[in-house]
């Protein structure tokens, strides 16, 4: 007989428009109700029962059951929309299998903001777990995996990487020590992205030679430089699969560096404030809901512009406009302290007198390395101290070597990275060329830190130029990413110097610094 308390309940819960079933998986009720359009269960669609399915409302409303999908005349959960009002919300059954036998009942919502993000939460009776994932992909071979984190309540868990108006599948998947508990097979349906995102032109000569993975960057504000507007109120920051389709989109208004956060839970995007005076950062959770700004100043931010860095435990190493470019250390306490004037490496001590424009940090020896346009070169610094380490290029180039005593082989430069302590990948805005007009180029360069060699090991000419901005990045499989920013331009090139692949925007729209990664889980890329 069903419990009097539960008859209660399901008639309240009928009144506000949710669908319960008695003995069905525990939904919380602020978060079970989904306002999508036709979305509130109608009159007479509220159905009850012990132990079985439960329809929904007509116009595909409101749906959960226990063990299964559930369905609702006019719809189903696996054809909910969100992205228009709320959340669509998607309750998986119970399964065991593995070495050991468990219960997983898992729960996943679509946020009503970024519309490609599922929350998953979970409850499983296994003892002494100490690992857990949750496999998904547009079938059950799955594909993608995201790491659970333990300590979050309900293991709470974003699905990142998933395409606008599509069905996913999804299983968690739960361990204690050998023993592996596999859920059972869910769907979740993910609605679309704002109207008006950049369109991109993706050609790929040679799609068995790519790297594959994400790309994660932002279109950022480049007025007199070519970058027009376009996006929902122009600079949206994006996440782009391997297909080129959009993933992920968050619009800040200025996006010339965005980064996930060491735990992959939060997206920081930084805008250039390249004149001073009207820093912004925001941070926003991958799913959108939770949002925090950081204007000029606040939270240790100070009047910071173009890039950071983030470090493994969450500080921030950024470009402050105080001084003559000051790097500052920003930790998670929102505290800040100042590493080094730029001006040191330079000898200049005026306040226009340097631009630093790129920074990364460099954990395997704690150091920072930065690019200063007005300088020309590079510089490595150990980051407690601030102690300049050495200065590659401009007038006080520490090298010798090709692109070392050399150092008129390039003018002006902006990103750069490190696929190992020993190489690094530059952006040259223009080659050998004047800051208006010729080609951009990327360079590596193999440093030798003993005998202060630095020897150039590899050549590429984009064949288009950025005035400002334009990064570079090495990728696992050996080929190179190289952002023409300013062109609306994406290169995937192989080791010879051939293309691969073009993202294509055309200059109208101009990207920010960019970075490839290969899962949207886990450790970051080495810088």
């Amino acid at each position: 007989m069903m419990n009097a308390n539960i008859v209660r309940l399901a008639y309240v819960l009928s009144l506000a428009g949710i669908a319960c079933s008695s003995g069905s998986t525990k939904t919380d009720p602020g978060v079970a109700v989904m306002m999508a359009t036709g979305g509130v269960v109608g009159s007479g669609s509220t159905s009850a029962s012990s132990g079985g399915s439960l329809v929904g409302a007509t116009g595909g409303g409101i749906a959960a059951a226990t063990g299964g999908a559930a369905t609702g005349t006019g719809g189903s959960m696996t054809g909910g929309m969100s992205g228009t009002g709320g959340d669509a919300m998607s309750t998986g059954g119970m399964s065991s299998s593995g070495n050991g036998a468990c219960t997983i009942t898992p729960t996943a919502v679509v946020s009503s903001v970024i519309a490609t993000v599922a929350t998953v939460t979970f409850t499983t009776d296994l003892a002494g777990m100490d690992s857990a994932e949750i496999e998904f992909g547009l079938d059950t071979s799955y594909g993608m995996t995201a790491t659970v984190d333990l300590m979050d309540p309900d293991y709470k868990t974003y699905l990142v990487g998933m395409k606008p108006s599509q069905t996913y599948h999804y299983r968690v998947v739960t361990n204690a020590g050998s023993t592996r508990c596999e859920g059972g097979d869910n769907t979740v349906q993910t609605g679309n992205l704002p109207n008006g995102m950049p369109v991109f032109t993706v050609t790929t000569p040679s799609p068995d030679k790519l790297n594959g993975g994400f790309i994660i960057g932002g279109f950022f504000v480049a007025s007199g430089f070519g970058g027009g507007g376009a996006g929902p109120s122009g600079k949206p920051a994006f996440i782009l699969d391997s297909d080129g389709d959009y993933v992920w989109a968050y619009d800040a208004g200025d996006a010339g560096r965005v980064r996930m956060s060491p735990d992959a839970k939060y997206m920081w995007i930084r805008n250039t404030n390249v004149g001073g005076g009207g820093s912004l950062v925001t941070r926003v959770s991958m799913d959108g809901t939770d949002v925090q700004t950081f204007a000029n100043g606040q939270g240790g931010f100070g009047d910071g512009h173009h890039d950071f860095a983030m470090m493994p435990n969450g500080n921030m190493i950024m470009i402050d406009h105080a001084g003559c470019d000051t790097i500052v250390e920003r930790s998670t306490d929102g505290t800040s302290r100042t590493i080094m004037d730029a001006g040191e490496a330079s000898g200049v001590t005026s306040a226009s007198g340097c631009h630093v424009n790129s920074i990364h940090y460099h954990p395997d020896d704690d150091s920072i390395t930065f690019s200063d346009l007005d300088a020309n070169h590079y510089v490595k610094i150990d980051r407690m101290s601030g102690t300049i380490k050495w200065i590659f290029g401009g007038t006080n180039n520490q090298f010798t070597g090709v692109l070392g005593d050399d150092a008129t082989v390039w003018n002006r430069e902006h990103g750069h990275h490190w696929p190992s302590s020993d190489h690094m990948l530059m952006f040259s805005n223009n080659g050998q060329n004047t800051m208006m007009g010729g080609t951009s180029w990327l360079y590596e360069v193999q440093f030798d830190e003993t005998a202060m060699t630095a020897t150039r090991v590899m050549s590429y000419d984009t064949g288009s130029n950025s005035l400002v901005l334009g990064d570079v990045q090495r990728l696992p499989n050996g080929n190179s990413m190289v952002t023409v920013s300013t062109a609306g331009l994406i290169q995937e090139i192989d080791s010879s110097g051939t293309i691969l692949r073009t993202y294509s925007t055309g200059a109208g729209s101009a990207f920010g610094y960019t970075q490839a990664r290969d899962s949207l889980y886990g450790e970051p890329p080495r810088w």
